[in-house]
């Protein structure tokens, strides 16, 4: 399985969190510096990769993107943990991937709430603790969305 055409949002989304992970940026910075700086990593194309995966960074909201991705690709059906960690650690690298993050992400709580625009109309976001997360690591979600995802959960 490789990066298509059709992933070039999610590629470029990658693309963009780079400047908002310290770590990837110090070595980026030294491999543009000097490119055999920094062993098993490559920079070429504005793409930072280890070993020839891709580097993702320290975003939760994008490493759960990628996994949703992989999980319910049209090739591979709704695999299970294992096949899904197996085609994730195939295309991509990031620091501490290990087999319970793949998919077992759960919210626990919601911490806050405010009202947001989206798309012109009055929306309601929520902060979400999610279970085995520090509440610092909590993000923002639509509460919509989140509903629609975990249909069980009831904030």
């Amino acid at each position: 399985m490789t990066l298509s055409v059709l992933d070039c949002d999610l590629m470029t989304e990658i693309k963009r969190y780079y400047a908002e992970d310290v770590q990837v940026m110090e070595i980026i910075d030294e491999l543009k510096k000097k490119p055999d700086s920094k062993k098993h990593f490559t920079w070429r194309q504005d793409t930072l990769r280890r070993k020839s995966k891709l580097v993702v960074p320290a975003v939760v909201t994008l490493k759960n993107k990628i996994l949703e991705w992989l999980h319910g690709s049209s090739s591979s059906g709704h695999s299970g943990r294992e096949a899904t960690h197996q085609r994730v650690k195939s295309l991509f690298y990031w620091k501490r991937m290990i087999l319970s993050d793949i998919l077992l992400k759960q919210p626990e709580k919601i911490l806050e709430r405010k009202m947001v625009k989206r798309q012109g109309r009055a929306a309601t976001q929520v902060l979400v603790k999610w279970v085995d997360q520090r509440e610092e690591e909590a993000i923002w979600e639509f509460l919509f969305d989140l509903q629609k995802k975990y249909p069980s959960f009831e904030p």
